[in-house]
């Protein structure tokens, strides 16, 4: 992590973790009130998206295109 303090205590710029649990300002808070008002079908799209293309990805790109990763070298 960068010196963006400007003290030598990296770890000074980025504050204790109390005061990143309450900032708004700084993109880190889940709003889990927001998450669970459109229910658990949303969650199995990504579950079934994701389970469905990284095994996609995976074989596309290992066997599939094996010939063209090697090539590039």
């Amino acid at each position: 992590m960068a010196d963006l303090a400007g003290d030598g205590h990296a770890g000074a710029a980025a504050g204790s973790l109390t005061d990143r649990r309450t900032a708004d300002a700084d993109g880190l808070t889940t709003r889990f009130r927001e998450l669970t008002r459109f229910g658990w079908q949303p969650f199995w799209a990504f579950c079934i998206g994701v389970a469905v293309n990284v095994p996609l990805g995976f074989l596309l790109s290992n066997v599939a295109f094996r010939d063209f990763w090697l090539a590039i070298r």
